[in-house]
């Protein structure tokens, strides 16, 4: 008779290789940024920025506070909709004027300050799928979210315990919850501002691993920072 944990270990092997699967058929995607300008109370911030993004590639994007970098990811993740200039992916012009219809062509965002994304009193399974989880109609199925979000973390050749609750996690830990988050949506294009700032030595070298991982399954990736410290380890471009 096969047991109850050889059936559940076998469910996440094939649950584990089927998102494998799905990620490698993802053809690496191109976005482009062009002539993007805006304002805020009469003060140009940014004015006519072409930007793009190659899939499999990873881009720091550099330079000292003020400089506007973060605002173009904003514009980017659709958290800015006043802005001027056009947004192309694969070639296409797409709308992107809300976090959610950022989401929708596959572009995630992960902040330094990781906890206003989180909810520390839910476990790290429900933060991993907190936006399917918060669905209308979707249906709870505690097993199998336990097991989806092992597969996340899985891909990414993390081990985290998905049943704690989020609040007793590092930052690493945390900053780990929502690159899973971000896999849970076949995410195409990754932005992470100032990454390993909150991270040591070691966590920022386990950081570039996820990432050289995420880039060889055709993801695209833009880190920006103030600093040009460990771009040569970390960008492509």
């Amino acid at each position: 008779m096969i047991s109850a944990a050889l059936l559940t270990a076998c469910f996440v092997t094939i649950f584990y290789r089927a998102v494998i699967e799905i990620m490698s058929t993802i053809t690496p995607a191109r976005l482009e940024m062009r002539n993007i300008s805006i304002s805020f109370s009469g003060f140009h911030a940014l004015q006519q920025v072409d930007f793009t993004l190659e899939g499999g590639s990873t881009h720091a994007l550099v330079g000292a506070n003020g400089a506007g970098k973060s605002t173009l990811m904003a514009i980017l993740s659709g958290a800015h909709n006043h802005y001027r200039g056009e947004i192309f992916i694969d070639g296409q012009q797409v709308d992107i004027h809300s976090p959610r219809q950022a989401k929708q062509h596959g572009i995630h965002v992960v902040q330094q300050e990781v906890d206003v994304a989180l909810v520390p009193t839910l476990s790290v399974a429900e933060n991993i799928m907190l936006d399917t989880l918060a669905e209308q109609g979707h249906l709870f199925n505690w097993p199998q979210l336990y097991r989806q979000a092992e597969a996340l973390l899985g891909q990414l050749c993390l081990k985290l315990n998905v049943r704690q609750r989020l609040e007793s996690c590092t930052l690493a830990e945390k900053q780990q919850v929502l690159l899973a988050r971000a896999l849970s949506h076949q995410c195409r294009f990754l932005i992470l501002d100032e990454p390993t700032a909150p991270l040591d030595q070691e966590e920022s070298a386990r950081l570039f691993r996820v990432v050289r991982r995420l880039q060889s399954e055709g993801i695209a990736i833009v880190s920006f920072r103030t600093a040009f410290m460990n771009c040569a380890k970390f960008a492509t471009n």
